[in-house]
Formats: C-alpha cells, structure tokens, sequence
C-alpha cells in the first residue's frame, strides 16, 4: 500500500480534512495535498511528528502499523513508544536524512536519551559520546545547566519555540520542543533547525530600518511561523514566535475586518511561489489607535522543489500617503462635478513647473491637457488682470519658489481678490483660491487653483457694509441695463438680511401706491426712474432726494432716497433709503403727524 492511500485513510479515521491535517502538522495544505497524491513525501522528523500526531488522536493500531510501514519500511517497532536507546543507529536511518537535530532528553536530569546525527555535528561531537552526558554538556558544552532552559515551561499537547546561540560554533538556531513518554520516562524531544542564514537577514533588515519607521519580520513558509522584530513586539504586544500565521494575527485584532481578506491574500501569493507580495492593510495599534500600514513580502529562499520557504516582511505607516490620496481625491471631486460661482480651474505640478490640467473660465472651453509651463500660464493670466497692483501681488503669490516653501512650512492654501477681463470684454471680480497638495505617488508638490465669481458677493458685501455703518432701514442695487433690483430688507435685531431679485419699475409703483402720500407721489415716481438716475450720476458721484410717506401706523415720515454707482461699467448703482423725520424736525422742518 502506498503512503497518499494511507494518508488518506487516516485522515478519514480521524475524520480530519486536509487543512485540519495540515494545521496540525504546522504545514500547509497543498503540500498535504501533495502526499496524498504521490507527489512528494514528508521527510524524516515529519514523519516522526505524523506518526506520534496518529498515536496522540486515537488512530487505531492497524492505520498506524499501515502509516509505519510506508514511511519507516525498516523498522521493526511499529511505534515511537517502544524505540529504544539501543536501536540508534536504526533511528538515525530514520532520521538524518533530515535538516533538523533531534534529540530527546529526560525531563527531570536533562540526560541524554537520544541524538541524531546532525544534532552531533551541531554540538561538534561524537553520536557515542551522547549517551553518558546530559544535553547542556553534550549540545552547549556546559557544566551546569543552560540559564535560560525551557523545560519548565514544555507543554504535552503543543510544542513551545524558541532561538539560541551556540557559544561553541556562533551560528544560531532555532528549537522547537515538547514534552514526551519516552519508553516510559519523562522526556523531552527537540527539534533544531540551523536559523543562522535568518538570523543574519534579520539583523541586516533591522540595522537596515533603524532609522525609519518600518516593522519587519521573518516568515517561514513551510510552517506558517513569524519572526518580529523588536518593535513589533515592543509595539504590539506580539510574542517571538507566532505560530498559525496569518490566522493569529486576525485574532488578535490587529488587522481590521475589511482588511482581512487582502491581508490573507498577500500571504497566499508568497505560498503560491510569487517572489514578492504587497498590500494596504487598515490595523490597530496596540494603544488602540487605527492606521495604514503597507506590507511587503519578499521570498529569499526557496526549497529544493523550488516551493518558497523563507520570506522577510516589512511594514510601513502610510498614514500620510492616504491622507494626500484623499485630499487629492477630495480635488478631483471639485474638479469634476464644480462648484457654484466656479468658473474654472488650473492644476500645475511645481516640482516639474509644468501645467498639467486646466479648464478655461468660460463654459465652451473644454477639458484639456497641456504641456505649458508654468511661467506661461503666470503670464496669460496676468493680462486679464485690470489692475497693475494686483498684478503685482498675484505675480508674487504665485512666485514658484516661495509656493515651494510655504508647503515645506506646512502652509497649504491662499488666496487672491481682483477684478479680472473676462472673454466677453466684461470686468467682474474674482477670488482665486491655492490649494497645495503632494502627489501621494510621486512626491511631487500640485498647486490646483480654482476661480470663483464673486462679483454678486462683492455687492453684498458693499450692501451690507452700508447698512451696517448708516443703519439705513433699507438698500439694494440696481442693474440699470436691465431694469432688475437686488433688493436686501435690513433686520436690525438679526445683523442680517433677506435678497430678492425683483422688476425694479414693479417694486418703485408697489412702494408708491403703499407709502407715499398722494400728493407727492407722482414727483417720486419721476425722480425714481432708470433715465433719471442715469442722468443725475452722470453730473455727481451720487443721486439723493426726500419724499414723504405714510408708514403702516399712519404717521407722516420723511424718507431720504440715495443712488450712487457700485460698478458704473456694469450699470451697477446702489439704492438706500433712511428716515430722516428726527433731522428734520430738529433742523426746523415739520413733517407733522398725520
């Protein structure tokens, strides 16, 4: 009977499916998946963990005879139990074909029971010699026992791991032991690998990250165990050793829910045999704050069937980086869908000083791309610039070097008001808002700048400004090309007004009809139209005139009317009106009651 058939049944006996199999062997599913279909065999301290792993699980005696035989077709014993220290050198027929040392030690005194052959050439020393010595005399060469022995601390059902130096050749291993019946005695079996190749690799990649702030690990593929570094452990609380990875990092929480997947993904590609493997993960820091991390996985060795075996890892904060992504985003967002008042925008890299996108301040201008510099684009816009002081200052604004700086210096907008020419020969006024921003890719610095119309806001501002210092009851602003009024009712108690856009002709008779005394109301209509407005600005800077009225408790007032332009090329005059009466009436005027 082949081993993949016997493999087969007892998994089947143990009711065990390939991945329990595997998880608990410390290997991977396919390479189960492979014995069982002829593939590939278990070498021979595998093979040894199998044969005590179907002993341990209740596997009956002719499935473990069956197993014995196909992997140990020498072997007169069919179990581990019942191999004694006189049959070593059929053991070490079993055994020394692996990479591994072995050998198994009382618990209690630490003697010797058995050694294989390459646990001899580790310790530098004769097979022979094991069986009168204790393991710290015969492995660490040693007359007391090693400081930092494990044995206390060995466990029946799963195997503790740790790292050692030899103080006799200098190379580093690592071990992994439990403990065992060993013919009837307390014992303990350790397995030794020869680490140094890692440990070097190790040492290079954290004098390699000492100065930045990177996290690295060593991952053995075959057995799903890591190796943190220093600060992994320091700053997450992770052991030296993680078995079962990358499920137990899952289960501690470190790698957040929607991360799990991608995490778990990374690691299949390195088992799959790809060189290298990277992934954004969203964790937890052990203080409970969240971040981006990057992984990268490397393959640095390999096994004589060319499957990975060896693969280092680092992790790296990209905080920043998501954030610029985001901002960016954030930016492209603007850009596609715009603003109100957005009349257009520029994107231009300052490390290149290269324009790279803009959208002209007029709808029909489509999006394009450019290879113009920057300097040319500095130079176009300051011909539509009406001013010459304003141009002064946007020139310096947007002086590249000092944009450069000011986001070295964590200074990331700014801004500019001017009146500009626009496409149509019109004059409005605009606000020009910088925003920096790093290419989260590349590094390099981006100044998106965005236009907005602010000629409507401009007049309000004005507006509200006049009423506020005059404590006029009511102001607006006429367009005298089109005959539209943008009127604003003041509310003292709110610091506030409402705007309507209205016919201004239908407002003036509105008001008329409803306030101005019958006697006057036909000179306040005069006076209020666009022609006369017209004709009075054109002789003085403002246009001013009393009328009487009725307010709505039936008292006489006398009301003060005033024009004056805002913008006279855009036809643009603003109107307010102020009671007047207590001015009057102390200046000798009676405007009377009824």
């Amino acid at each position: 009977m082949d081993f993949g058939r016997v493999l087969k049944e007892l998994r089947e006996e143990l009711k065990m499916k390939q991945k329990d199999l595997a998880l608990a062997l410390n290997l991977n599913t396919t390479t189960v998946n492979r014995w069982e279909t002829g593939k590939s065999m278990p070498n021979r301290s595998t093979a040894m963990f199998l044969l005590q792993m179907a002993e341990e699980k209740g596997a009956s005696t002719v499935c473990r005879e069956a197993l014995q035989e196909t992997l140990f077709p020498s072997a007169d014993k069919p179990g581990m139990d019942d191999l004694k220290f006189a049959q070593m050198d059929q053991i070490n027929q079993m055994v020394n074909d692996s990479s591994n040392g072995v050998t198994v030690s009382e618990l209690s005194t630490g003697k010797i029971l058995y050694i294989n052959r390459v646990a001899a050439e580790i310790a530098g020393r004769d097979v022979e010699e094991a069986e009168k010595m204790t393991c710290y005399e015969y492995m660490m060469h040693r007359d007391t026992p090693c400081t930092n022995c494990v044995r206390h601390r060995l466990k029946e059902d799963s195997y503790v791991e740790w790292e050692q130096t030899s103080s006799y050749n200098g190379r580093h291993y690592l071990l992994r032991g439990k403990k065992i019946s060993w013919n009837g005695v307390p014992a303990h079996v350790e397995y030794i690998t020869d680490a140094t190749e890692l440990f070097n690799t190790r040492q290079m990649l954290k004098e390699a990250c000492s100065f930045a702030e990177i996290w690295t690990f060593i991952y053995e593929v075959t057995t799903n165990t890591v190796f943190p570094d220093q600060k992994l452990q320091n700053q997450f609380g992770m052991p030296p050793v993680v078995e079962n990875f990358p499920e137990a990092v899952f289960e501690w929480g470190l790698v957040l829910p929607e991360s799990i997947s991608v995490y778990r993904e990374m690691v299949q590609r390195i088992k799959d045999g790809a060189a290298q493997s990277e992934a954004e993960i969203h964790a937890m820091y052990q203080d409970g704050a969240l971040h981006w991390l990057r992984f990268r996985l490397n393959t640095i060795q390999y096994n004589s069937d060319g499957t990975p075996r060896t693969a280092t890892c680092s992790a790296q904060p990209i905080d920043t980086e998501k954030l610029l992504a985001a901002r960016l985003e954030v930016e492209r967002k603007k850009q596609r869908v715009g603003e109100e008042d957005l009349l257009g925008y520029v994107v231009t890299n300052l490390t290149s000083g290269t324009v790279t996108e803009h959208h002209k301040f007029h709808p029909k201008s489509p999006f394009t791309e450019t290879g113009i510099s920057y300097e040319q684009g500095i130079r176009d816009a300051l011909d539509t610039i009406v001013f010459e002081n304003d141009r002064i200052r946007f020139q310096e604004l947007h002086e590249r070097k000092r944009l450069l700086e000011e986001f070295q210096h964590g200074i990331f907008t700014d801004g500019i008001e001017f009146q500009r020419k626009q496409p149509d020969g019109s004059i409005m006024w605009v606000r020009n808002i910088l925003t920096l921003l790093q290419e989260p890719d590349t590094g390099d610095i981006l100044l998106c700048e965005y236009c907005y119309d602010m000629d409507k806001k401009k007049l309000c501002d004005g507006m509200m400004m006049i009423a506020v210092q005059y404590n006029f009851e009511f102001y607006g602003s006429i367009n005298l090309h089109n005959n539209q009024i943008i009127v604003v009712d003041y509310i003292e108690e709110k610091k506030s007004g409402d705007m309507s856009v209205m016919d201004y002709d239908t407002r003036v008779k509105s008001y008329a009809n409803q306030f101005i005394i019958e006697k006057d109301r036909e000179s306040f209509l005069q006076k209020s139209t666009v022609s006369t407005i017209i004709k009075e600005l054109e002789q003085s800077s403002n246009y001013e005139f009393n009328v009487q009225v009725k307010d709505k408790q039936g008292r006489k007032r006398l009301k003060n009317f005033r024009f004056n332009y805002f913008d006279k090329e855009k036809g643009i005059c603003l109107v307010t009106r102020m009671d007047v009466t207590d001015v009057a009436e102390k200046m000798g005027i009676k405007v009377g009651t009824n």
